[in-house]
């Protein structure tokens, strides 16, 4: 029997050539490549294929052995916009 878990949606976008990014909230050690995940709402899945850190979040996330990590490197206006994007990205 597959096991289920919960994750809320926190944001979600897409990248024109890339995908779609989704920003989870969840309390699973990690998320493999390949994992399926389903909306209770609409009934849409999705597969899991990386998870994406973002070069300022560098070292403050818990990284876990089993997914697969991407890095992109974003570039900000000002300090103030790079400080509340850490400050999303930390919540």
């Amino acid at each position: 029997m597959t096991e289920k878990a919960i994750a809320i949606t926190k944001n979600s976008f897409k990248i024109t050539g890339s995908g779609i990014v989704i920003e989870l909230q969840h309390f699973q050690p990690g998320l493999e490549r390949g994992t399926v995940l389903t909306s209770q709402q609409s009934g849409l899945s999705w597969k899991v294929m990386a998870r994406i850190l973002f070069d300022h979040a560098e070292g403050k996330k818990i990284i876990f052995e089993n997914e697969p990590t991407e890095y992109m490197l974003l570039k900000f206006d000002s300090s103030v916009k790079r400080s509340k994007s850490l400050e999303d990205i930390l919540m």
